[in-house]
């Protein structure tokens, strides 16, 4: 704009005073006045529509709170407080010696159900068997028992073979019973199954998992690229998945949050480039994009309630938020949430005030050095 400015006043010297190409009577002054003013007018509203700035603008990002999975007491903890890690490296360790004796315990027991279902089909087998065989006894029993009538009643046989061939029939189909039930029994249980796996087998094999679980999750593991900034845990200490004790920060999803007038929102794109300075390192320009703007802001919420809406509850804002990608070539060592930056957009209908808006966001970034 002072360029501009300099390059119009040059030029009214150039026309009225050097050269005198025209007078400089109050009316051309009046003309002067206003074409000046209609000029820096226009370019000021220019430089704000096609090239919004914002100064309220910080890296931001996730920030999470690390709990275990499981209680236990803390026997190690490796990490350093702000010293970057990666994911899966191991944050802390929880004693994990109640958990493998609890995998134990159940592997055994895995073994011992396998080897009682085995028994149970071995039983069944022989139950099965019995009974095939108890059949062929009752056969051979009904057909004494219907040639000992039939001699009876020619006067060939005895009253008494029948009876006998009576009882037998009748404890064989006693006994017969009995093994159905018993076959009908040990075929019941076999057939009992859950995913293709015996009920009790897949009973304890689900437990067996549970504890390999938890015996996994005895190690903290780092859930992504990142550092813990808050850490007071120490061996010796007791946690539980109900309190968290540690802050950790995504540090590869770092990005910059900027508050713009609702009405450049009309020429802002994603995708447009976004030109970043910081504070912490002065003269420099950044170079990123818009990532994302939001399809809604905090200020237009509105929470469940049994009451009526006031109209003092009203938050009416004429800004907006803007999410800018932190640029690739921004020191990492830097990367700390919450440093001011300072966020111009170069939108696509910039043009050359776009080069205007370069020279004077390298001009503010410069005076960082002294303010």
């Amino acid at each position: 704009m002072i360029i501009i400015e300099v390059l119009y006043l040059v030029s009214v010297y150039l026309v009225f005073f050097k050269y005198k190409l025209l007078p400089f009577n109050k009316i051309s002054q009046a003309i002067v006045i206003v074409v000046g003013v209609t000029m820096t007018s226009m370019f000021l509203v220019a430089l704000q529509t096609t090239t919004p700035v914002s100064v309220q603008a910080f890296v931001g990002g996730h920030i999470t709170e690390i709990a275990p999975q499981v209680p236990g007491q803390v026997v190690d903890v490796p990490v350093e407080v702000n010293a970057p890690v990666e994911p899966g490296e191991l944050l802390f360790r929880i004693d994990p010696r109640p958990y493998q004796y609890r995998v134990d315990q159940l592997k055994a027991q895995l073994v011992e159900t396998e080897a009682y279902v085995a028994q149970l089909k071995e039983a069944y087998d022989a139950a099965r068997a019995s009974t095939r065989a108890t059949r062929t006894n009752l056969a051979l029993s009904e057909l004494r028992l219907e040639q000992s009538q039939r001699l009876a009643r020619t006067g060939a046989g005895s009253q008494f073979d029948v009876e006998r061939y009576e009882t037998e029939v009748q404890g064989t189909l006693q006994q017969l019973t009995g093994l159905e039930a018993t076959e009908n029994q040990a075929l019941f249980v076999l057939k009992a199954e859950v995913g293709g796996q015996q009920t009790r087998v897949a009973q304890v094999l689900a437990q067996l998992e549970a504890a390999q679980f938890d015996l996994e999750n005895t190690d903290v593991l780092a859930p992504d690229a990142g550092v813990v900034t808050m850490n007071a845990l120490r061996p010796g200490m007791q946690v539980s998945p109900q309190r968290s004790v540690m802050t950790f920060v995504y540090t590869d999803d770092a990005a910059v949050p900027a508050v713009f007038p609702q009405k450049s929102l009309e020429h802002i794109r994603v995708g447009d480039t976004a030109q970043l300075s910081f504070p912490i390192l002065p003269g420099r320009i950044f170079e990123g994009e818009v990532r994302s703007i939001p399809a809604a802001i905090g200020e237009a919420q509105f929470a469940a309630a049994g009451q009526v809406p006031r109209a003092s509850d009203q938050r009416m804002t004429r800004l907006y938020k803007v999410i800018v990608t932190l640029p690739d070539d921004f020191p990492r060592e830097h990367v700390r949430f919450g440093l001011a930056a300072r966020v111009y957009i170069i939108t696509e209908n910039a043009g050359p005030i776009g080069a205007v808006a370069t020279i004077l966001h390298w001009v503010q970034s410069s005076m960082d050095y002294i303010i």
